[in-house]
């Protein structure tokens, strides 16, 4: 099952007259969490932009289904309403779904959800279609996102990273808390600072993922 999150990234982009303008682009990626998904579109946008970049702002995307075309390089938003019969006073009730569709044109993405919903047994009518701002997608990719055995997973157990309680004192003297923080102390990737993060988060120990800023140290708030 897939988890989208919608990604924008801020950059200065160099437009044809040589000048640099602002520009903030939206991405999706598929991840766990929060913090993973920030770890994936920064790992996945670097190979494109060769200056600096920031995530402006990471926010889960309500999609039910994604419909793929390699040949598409715009992305479409569906509203598309299921259709059913309320057994109780005999009246069509709609549910609303929205989905995302890949097409060079509204005509194609007309098209290539009509196809995709093929085989659908509920009766069903696209109530909208309209292009969206997204630029890419990234999937999950199983392969490239196993985790080598000395980066352990915390979603897989409750805390079995040897760091955890070191962790946990560590940021006793710290009123916020980043990745690199942990990273420079214990010499850990990025990928697993954030796992720890995330471990931290579920026992009240930090503030949840805040973009860009550091995560607010919990408890010592309570001692204040």
């Amino acid at each position: 099952m897939h988890n989208w999150f919608e990604c924008k990234i801020s950059y200065d982009k160099q437009l044809e007259n040589g000048q640099q303008k602002k520009v903030t682009e939206s991405y999706l990626v598929d991840a766990l969490s929060f913090t993973e998904a920030e770890a994936r579109i920064i790992e996945n946008i670097k190979p494109y932009i060769s200056g600096e970049f920031s995530v402006a702002d990471i926010k889960r995307a309500k999609l039910s289904e994604i419909f793929f075309n390699k040949n598409g390089d715009r992305y479409f938003r569906a509203k598309v309403y299921f259709i059913t019969l309320d057994e109780k006073n005999g009246q069509e009730k709609k549910t609303p779904s929205n989905m995302l569709v890949q097409a060079c044109d509204i005509k194609e993405a007309l098209k290539v959800i009509e196809k995709g919903m093929e085989g659908t047994m509920a009766d069903y009518t696209i109530g909208s279609l309209t292009e969206t701002g997204i630029m890419d997608i990234f999937p999950y990719d199983a392969d490239k996102a196993e985790k080598p055995k000395q980066e352990p997973d915390l979603l897989d157990g409750i805390y079995e990273d040897p760091l955890y309680d070191q962790a946990k004192d560590l940021l006793a003297h710290h009123t916020t808390v980043s990745p690199s923080l942990l990273q420079r102390t214990y010499s850990i990737g990025y990928n697993r600072a954030n796992r720890l993060l995330d471990a931290l988060e579920q026992q009240g120990i930090v503030g949840p993922f805040n973009g860009a800023s550091p995560r607010r140290v919990l408890i010592n708030e309570e001692h204040e």
